[in-house]
């Protein structure tokens, strides 16, 4: 019979390709960048702290330890010595100082300005708002 025999081609030849790569661990393509022997907070629970980082392109493809690292080395990867310095994610920090955004507001916005007359027509323009302002 023709199934069975095409079936039992079809789980030997997957049987042996699982057999083959047993114990094998492919490596994972070189970063470009690893950063290793240093203190990186991921800031992911308690045990949020690593000491290496890996990164390809715009990607973080590694995080751990410095062993785990070098795994994702290759001969053009930089390999940066942080000697135990911090490694923090990038925050971003909204923020607003109130004391300058009130003197902002009370000032002529000359930025732009092409010429003397362009300065003081913003000005007169500024001074007339400031009298109708409730």
């Amino acid at each position: 019979m023709i199934v069975p025999r095409f079936l039992l081609f079809i789980f030997v030849s997957v049987g042996l390709s699982a057999i083959a790569g047993c114990g094998r661990e492919s490596k994972p393509a070189p970063a470009d960048l690893i950063l290793a022997h240093g203190t990186v907070h991921t800031f992911a629970g308690p045990a949020g702290v690593a000491t290496a980082v890996a990164i390809s392109g715009d990607r973080i493809v590694y995080v751990g330890d410095d062993d785990g690292a070098s795994v994702w080395k290759g001969e053009r990867t930089r390999w940066v010595d942080l000697a135990g310095k911090t490694v923090l994610p990038g925050l971003v920090d909204a923020h607003g100082h109130l004391a300058s955004l009130g003197r902002s507001l009370e000032e002529v916005e000359l930025v732009g300005s092409a010429s003397r007359d362009d300065v003081r027509d913003r000005v007169i323009a500024a001074q007339a708002e400031a009298h109708t302002a409730p």
